[in-house]
């Protein structure tokens, strides 16, 4: 009987033991210690601030939205998310993550956005995305990619936002981004850039925008005044602080003067420009330049009004010339009257061509039943009417 009891009794530890020693258990279908709840009619689980040392999560429900930010988790393996094919959001921001195998998102096959952010990863392999078809934005700020080899970074055809801020970055390679071809925002904010080369990105065909501030070995020497200048005659916006090419002094040197210019009120223009030298200095790739940096207006010099837009801002540089400018052609074309001119212009088009359809319609309508009707008189002069050989017979 005694040896029954012990028997039973540690049977009983056993158990306990193992539940005790398990790494989450299910409670209602919902991991223990987590919180569950929905999101956009989606399964979303917080497992945030737990001590989690491993990212695999039991559950037998869907989950869309995973948070394991903040715990201890080193290492993800080809099966950390094998049972949760589902997941949209990943969220492993503060972790300690060193390794990640090459597969060990490959059975994501939903992802859409993944946060890597605030871990101790030095490399990465390429193919760790390949196959996450829908994936828009990866953050992989503050990491440790120190020594990058001269191969792609990161292979995917769909990511539209790459976070690299504060990794310890030193140069960029010509093959980094060679396969990240839907890449549109790239993050080098606070690395460690000596040089910024245009030639290193010319895979990047829908790039529209980069911040590279805060990368203190940049020197603003004419080699990356050149290469700033050709992403910006790509519409690529640069936020940078180390050397702006287009600063309050180049708009009152340059773009102020050129801008009164052109705006002045008297109308012989063209006679104007054969009879000074200042027509000389205007350099349209620098104007259309300055007007894409700071408003995002469109390049055509031959536009008075886009230099109305230049004038405004350089009257924010000097207030005290704001009198001036109600003379000029610029007070005229205000912004808010323009739009309601088009506007109603746009309306009376509009309606006008309506009417002109309807018209036309109605038009081929009645010629159409006018052809009809004659269509049908001689059918009816045929049988309907007597004829003179009809006539003879009584």
């Amino acid at each position: 009987m005694a040896d029954c009891f012990a028997f039973q009794l540690m049977i009983i530890l056993s158990f306990n033991l193992a539940l005790a020693m398990a790494p989450l258990k299910i409670i209602d279908s919902c991991v223990w210690t987590c919180i569950c709840d929905e999101y956009l009619k989606r399964g979303r689980v917080n497992c945030s601030y737990q001590l989690l040392e491993d990212a695999i999560i039991y559950s037998n429900s869907p989950i869309a939205y995973l948070d394991l930010s903040y715990n201890n988790v080193k290492v993800l393996k080809d099966d950390t998310f094998m049972a949760h094919f589902n997941i949209i959001e990943l969220n492993l921001t503060h972790n300690s993550i060193k390794f990640i195998e090459a597969n060990s998102f490959s059975n994501l096959l939903y992802l859409h956005v993944l946060d890597l952010s605030h871990n101790e990863m030095e490399a990465l392999h390429a193919d760790t995305f390949k196959s996450n078809l829908f994936l828009n934005k990866i953050d992989l700020s503050q990491n440790k990619f120190s020594d990058l080899k001269n191969v792609p970074f990161i292979i995917n055809h769909s990511v539209r936002f790459l976070s690299l801020r504060s990794c310890q970055i030193n140069q960029i390679n010509s093959t980094m981004f060679s396969e990240m071809p839907q890449l549109q925002e790239l993050d080098l904010s606070n690395n460690l850039l000596i040089m910024i080369n245009f030639d290193n990105f010319i895979y990047l065909k829908r790039l529209t925008f980069m911040n590279i501030t805060g990368n203190s070995f940049l020197t603003c020497n004419e080699m990356l005044k050149a290469n700033l200048k050709e992403f910006q005659k790509r519409y690529i916006k640069i936020d940078e602080t180390v050397c702006k090419l287009f600063n309050e002094e180049f708009m009152i040197s340059t773009v102020k003067p050129i801008a009164e210019y052109l705006l002045s009120d008297e109308s012989n223009i063209n006679e104007k420009q054969a009879n000074t030298n200042d027509s000389a200095t205007i350099d349209p790739e620098m104007i259309c330049s300055a007007l894409n940096n700071y408003m995002g207006a469109s390049c055509n010099i031959s536009l008075p009004i886009s230099f109305c837009e230049v004038y405004a801002r350089y009257l924010e540089i000097n207030p005290e010339n704001k009198t001036a400018f109600k003379e000029t052609k610029c007070y005229r074309q205000d912004d808010v009257h323009f739009s309601f001119f088009a506007g109603t212009l746009l309306g009376f088009l509009t309606v006008g061509f309506m009417s002109f359809c309807l018209a036309c319609i109605q038009y081929f309508r009645t010629k159409a039943e006018e052809k009809e009707k004659e269509n049908d008189e001689p059918e009816y002069r045929t049988h309907g009417t007597f004829t003179d050989s009809d006539s003879s017979d009584y």
